[in-house]
């Protein structure tokens, strides 16, 4: 997990996954609520929170199936760039910004609003998280950032019972920015 989260030294290497493709069987996805039907181009299976991991911290590209082959695709995702995120970590001291956490290890920004949900790189909409909050805390246990907090001291909220929320009456297909084939 180190190489996937950080490196060692000052430059960028190994600091976003990068993955070809995720692969949404949309009707059991659908019919699951999303707990079901998400393959990565490898073909182990992921559920709901692994999915919402690898689109925060990879580039990637998500292709929507049906019984006919893909009905969506998405863009391939980008990752921060390199100069944003040595800025936010930069302007957040090198420490994780959850409230009462001063750890300075394997720190890395997070969305405060996520991609899917129409977030983007601005450093107003990136934060320092420390490992433990990032992939634990948030990806892991399904809960969120306080976006009313003070930014240098983020309060947690949630856990969702069943991952990180979802927007309602956002499809998964437009939740992950995937456009129907031929737009």
């Amino acid at each position: 997990m180190d190489s996937l989260t950080t490196s060692g030294d000052d430059s960028e290497t190994g600091r976003a996954v990068t993955v070809a493709d995720i692969f949404v069987d949309a009707a059991m996805a659908a019919s699951s609520f999303g707990e079901a039907g998400v393959t990565l181009s490898s073909g182990p299976r992921v559920g709901p929170n692994t999915l919402s991991e690898i689109l925060c911290t990879g580039k990637v590209r998500v292709i929507v199936c049906g019984d006919d082959g893909p009905i969506g695709v998405s863009d391939l995702g980008e990752a921060i760039p390199p100069a944003v995120r040595n800025f936010v970590l930069h302007r957040d001291q090198g420490r994780c910004q959850v409230d009462g956490c001063q750890s300075r290890y394997r720190i890395q920004p997070h969305h405060i609003r996520a991609r899917a949900d129409g977030g983007d790189h601005d450093p107003d909409n990136l934060v320092t998280l420390c490992w433990y909050h990032h992939h634990v805390a948030i990806h892991q246990m399904g809960m969120g950032l306080d976006p009313s907090s003070p930014p240098t001291r983020r309060r947690l909220k949630g856990p969702y019972p069943h991952g990180p929320p979802v927007t309602p009456g956002v499809s998964g297909a437009t939740r992950f920015g995937v456009a129907p084939q031929g737009s």
